[in-house]
C-alpha cells in the first residue's frame, strides 16, 4: 500500500515544466505524513543528484537549492520555514531561484504534510546533500549579476 502511495506521489508531484506558468494550486489539505527519508526520495525523483548532466535533469539539484536558500536564509528556522513553505505552495511571486524557474518552470505543490516537509527541510539544512558530479563546475560558471543573482528578496530585490 505504501509503495503504491509513493508511486502515485511521484507521478503527481514530478511533472516537468519547461515554461514558466501560473501558480500551481496548493495540494489537498489531506497531505501525507512520511518519514524524512521518504520525503527526500520524493524530492530526488525530480531533484536528482545522479543526473549525468545539467541537460538531463527536470529540476535543479537539491544541493543547488540548498546553496541558494542558504544565501537568503542562513539561519535554520528561516531556511526551514522558507523551503517547506515553497514545497507546499510554490508561487511565481515568491521565486527565489529565477534561473531555475526560467529553465524548468514552477514546481508542483507537494502533497506532503507540513510537519514532514519541515523535517525534511531541517535535514537538508543540517546535512551534506549529494550533488551531481557536474554541479561544482556548473555553479562556478554562474555569473552572479543582475536581478535575482544571489541577493534575494530580503535584500531589496
Amino acid at each position: 500500500m505504501f509503495r503504491c502511495l509513493f508511486i502515485v506521489l511521484l507521478l503527481i508531484s514530478c511533472t516537468p515544466k519547461k515554461e514558466p506558468g501560473a501558480p500551481v494550486p496548493i495540494a489537498s489539505q489531506n497531505r501525507v505524513s512520511m518519514p524524512v527519508e521518504q520525503v527526500l526520495k520524493t524530492c530526488y525523483a525530480c531533484h536528482n543528484p545522479d543526473a549525468p548532466s545539467h541537460d538531463a535533469i527536470i529540476a535543479p539539484p537539491l544541493a543547488g537549492i540548498k546553496r541558494r536558500y542558504l544565501m537568503t536564509y542562513p539561519d535554520s528556522a528561516a531556511f526551514v520555514e522558507a523551503l517547506a513553505s515553497w514545497a507546499a505552495n510554490p508561487d511565481t511571486n515568491r521565486v527565489l531561484m529565477r534561473g531555475a524557474f526560467a529553465t524548468f518552470g514552477l514546481m508542483p505543490a507537494q502533497a506532503i504534510s507540513d510537519s514532514s516537509l519541515r523535517a525534511a527541510a531541517a535535514y537538508i539544512f543540517s546535512n551534506d546533500i549529494p550533488k551531481p558530479v557536474w554541479f561544482d563546475a556548473h555553479a562556478a560558471g554562474r555569473t552572479m549579476q543582475g536581478p535575482g543573482a544571489g541577493s534575494g528578496r530580503r535584500n531589496g530585490n
